[in-house]
């Protein structure tokens, strides 16, 4: 028999009918295949009679549930349990048990198809069991073919229908957008029991096409790449979320051969994602963007072929898929005029069958079989192409301005170093609507403060569109779907406009406060911290007390006055300069002080996050470079500063252990530290060394990319021109005894401390026990840190760039590791 591509509508009735065809024509191709084993499709076919035949009922009506690994076993049993004629509830594996006991109740499944024993409240049948099964099959009707339950991340899940009629429309969107068939290697790695899995699973076998298994969250991503290659894998598909995890695990370079097709569907994309792709592709391979719902199916597809420019912000949702009219309606009810933004409506034959067991709710969102309500709100541009706007029901009203959150999600992806973002409308009591931001940066790029968003939203919006929060996370929480779990969400900083200045010198500080945080306001009792700011957000505020008042601070002082009120009475005061490299992060505690080392350039304020999240009892101690906040000639060798700070710990702690933690340069400075004390007899018994470039990467590395740099934020400003960077290079020679106005004085001890690097020589060994932090963008080989640490060693990657490791939300992680060592 000759295979016959699948048309719509054709002479196939179903699912069943259109696979048993498509095994007919093609019976020695593989079908089924994932790393555990494979079978053809006549083995496919033959195989899952048998299970069809042991779980056929007389009531056809009465659901069977699937709960099986996403392998080639687990889909011959889906295959199984669909030739039984009931409507099929597939269970994902990874949901917790109390999940899986109320989508079976919700189904009312009378039994389980299974691979072993589960804690479910229904009959369980063995696969290999039902393999055994004789007797004809069912014929899968032309009705319910599954149920998927949404995520419930609302609420109580709901249960779509899926029809047979609806799985063959999508099966040939496959073939005609998409290309799909025989010859093809179709990479399922997302959740077959979802919406978007279950039409990969469709895309492939109603085509003719081979089903490779991989389920990424039981196998890890690290092993995807290697697995894509091994099996063939001609097209892969997967969220957006997915892809970004799969390319932070690329080596430079690495190519996928052998992909001719990537999409991506489940949320939207960024161009930027695309571009970041485009690194990893083969030059002949197309990308292609399809969006949907478990209620229509495939909604529309945006390809972006190779040599075609990558939009930029958001991806478009593209053309409407086949046999799907989309429409866009006002809240009158009548199409809008072109170009206008309405309401889409989906009308097609090929529809889910709406709610299970709910006609209320179908009702409420379905106009008859034909027509779907989807919620969004969208636009068709000149070219036909759809953009989504949105839910309908999402706009909220800030200051009187209508404002809709997605809005501020694009602004906010315009920032290179945010990976997603997320903008939610708070509502506490009586107070005002205001908006919430939550956003998660690229692992390899910088980490942005708070207030740095803020400036860069102010530049692009009205201010009533800027978040009144925003919350920086080291990913968003996600649902079993992939999307970003809404109600995860940790709950923002709540809504407090504070004392108001009640002096001269508040009013002041509150204002130059407001202007480095970019606030609009700030209360007496507010903390800097707590606001936002970070190691660079302090160096611009004692730059700017510097320069509007005279008056020259140091990082100890904000710490020792961290709020409005008691900066302003310290800058009544006129403070005088105290210790000049000791930085007192905490003072209090009977446990051995934790002595940190501030990398080139960097303050020990860098280290108040790190302090902050270690349990309390605990005093913490940063060292910073002799001259960067006072007048003094800096040290020129990691040996003479690990001196200086050597007989600064021992006026402190005049015997051991000790514990020593140094990041950037501030690593190579403990290090020589430990190896002075310990020649000295004294015990030092943890050695932290976060992203320290060994002296050969550092001299390797141009430390010219911000990423790459201990201040990113501030010299990403400040090397914009070539002839910045040589105005601080030729103030070395006066580093520490001319102080330099403003964040000069920073960049000067910045370059000085890169030069200390490139000239310590190679590192001594140090064989006590050590933890090393390595950032994503750590240059160089890491296997080079044993011949260092040689001693009991504890090796951590943190998801961030080379100065997030010392920032929120990434610090959180160190200090646990720290905090487990101590």
């Amino acid at each position: 028999m000759s295979y016959e591509p699948l048309t719509v509508p054709g002479d196939a009735r179903s699912v069943i009918e259109r696979f048993r065809a498509v095994a007919r024509a093609l019976p020695d191709t593989p079908a089924l295949v994932s790393p555990e084993g494979s079978y053809t499709f006549g083995q496919a076919d033959a195989l899952s009679e048998r299970i069809g035949a042991m779980l056929r009922r007389d009531d056809v009506t009465a659901s069977v549930a699937v709960l099986l690994p996403q392998t080639a076993d687990g889909l011959l049993g889906m295959l199984g349990a669909l030739k039984s004629g009931r409507p099929v509830v597939l269970l994902d594996p990874t949901l917790p048990a109390e999940r899986l006991r109320q989508i079976v109740a919700q189904a009312g499944a009378r039994e389980c198809l299974t691979d072993t024993a589960h804690d479910l409240p229904i009959r369980t049948i063995l696969l290999a069991d039902a393999l055994q099964g004789t007797g004809p099959a069912g014929d899968g009707g032309t009705g319910t073919a599954f149920v998927c339950f949404t995520s419930g991340s609302t609420g109580r899940p709901k249960g779509v229908v899926l029809t047979h009629g609806m799985l063959l429309n999508e099966a040939y969107g496959g073939r005609e957008r998409l290309d799909l068939g025989p010859g093809d290697t179709v990479a399922l790695v997302l959740p077959a029991a979802f919406m978007a899995g279950l039409t990969v699973v469709v895309f492939a076998l109603l085509n003719g096409a081979t089903l490779y298994a991989y389920d990424p969250r039981v196998r890890g991503i690290r092993d995807l790449a290697p697995a894509l290659r091994d099996a063939g894998v001609t097209t892969l598909h997967c969220t957006p979320s997915l892809l970004r995890s799969l390319l932070a695990v690329l080596p430079p370079g690495h190519v996928l051969d052998g992909l001719r097709l990537v999409t991506t569907c489940g949320e939207a994309i960024h161009g930027r994602d695309v571009a970041a792709l485009r690194a990893h592709l083969p030059a002949d391979c197309t990308y292609t963007s399809w969006s949907g719902s478990s209620e229509i199916g495939h909604l529309a597809f945006f390809p972006i072929r190779p040599g075609d420019p990558v939009p930029e912000g958001i991806v478009p949702v593209g053309f409407p898929a086949p046999g799907k009219d989309v429409t866009l309606v006002g809240e009158d009810g009548r199409p809008v005029p072109p170009g206008g933004t309405g309401e889409v409506v989906v009308t097609s034959d090929h529809l889910s069958g709406g709610y299970w067991n709910a006609p209320e709710e179908t009702a409420a969102r379905f106009d008859g079989p034909t027509v779907y309500r989807m919620g969004d709100l969208g636009r068709f541009d000149e070219r036909g192409v759809l953009h989504l706007l949105g839910r309908r029901d999402s706009a909220v009203k800030i200051r009187g301005y209508l404002v809709e959150p997605a809005e501020v999600e694009a602004a906010l992806l315009a920032v290179p170093a945010i990976a997603e973002a997320v903008v939610v409308a708070v509502r506490d009591g009586a107070e005002p609507v205001r908006l919430a931001a939550y956003v998660a940066p690229h692992p390899t790029a910088g980490t942005p403060a708070p207030a740095t968003l803020r400036r860069f939203l102010r530049e692009r919006l009205p201010s009533w569109m800027v978040p009144a929060a925003i919350v920086v996370l080291p990913s968003l929480p996600r649902n079993e779907r992939g999307k970003v779990d809404r109600v995860a969400l940790p709950p923002p900083p709540a809504a407090d406009p504070g004392v108001p200045p009640r002096s001269h010198w508040e009013v002041i500080v509150a204002d130059l406060w407001a202007h480095v945080l970019d606030l609009e306001s700030v209360g007496v009792h507010d903390d800097f911290m707590a606001l936002g700011g970070d190691s660079l957000a302090a160096e611009e505020l004692l730059a700017a007390v510097e320069e509007r008042l005279g008056l020259r601070l140091t990082s100890t002082d904000l710490i020792e006055a961290p709020t409005v009120a008691e900066f302003a009475t310290l800058v009544a005061a006129r403070p005088t300069t105290r210790h000049p490299t000791l930085v007192t992060l905490r003072a209090d505690g009977d446990e051995a002080p934790l002595f940190c080392f501030a990398g080139a350039g960097g303050l020990g304020f860098s280290f108040l996050p790190l302090a902050r999240r270690l349990p309390a009892g605990r005093p913490v101690h940063a060292l910073q470079a002799y001259g960067l906040e006072n007048r003094g000639l800096p040290d020129w060798s990691v040996r003479r500063a690990a001196r200086r700070h050597l007989a600064t710990i021992r006026e402190l702690q005049p015997h051991g252990p000790y514990h020593l933690a140094g990041h950037s340069l501030g690593g190579l400075i403990a290090l020589e530290v430990a190896r002075q004390l310990t020649a000295a007899g004294e015990q030092v018994a943890l050695v932290a060394v976060l992203d320290t470039y060994l002296p050969k990467a550092a001299k390797d590395s141009t430390f010219a990319g911000p990423a790459a740099q201990p201040q990113a934020g501030l010299l990403a400003r400040l090397r914009g021109d070539s002839r910045e960077l040589w105005s601080y290079r030729l103030r070395l020679p006066l580093a520490g005894i001319v102080p330099f106005d403003g964040i000069t004085q920073y960049g000067v001890f910045f370059e000085q401390g890169h030069l200390l690097t490139r000239l310590h020589g190679r590192v001594r060994p140090w064989p006590g026990r050590a933890l090393l932090f390595l950032a994503e963008d750590h240059p160089g080989d890491p296997a080079a840190w044993h011949d260092v640490l040689t001693g009991e060693l504890d090796v951590h990657r943190v998801a961030c760039d080379h100065p997030s490791v010392l920032r929120e939300p990434h610090v959180e992680a160190v200090a646990a590791a720290i905090a487990k060592a101590l």
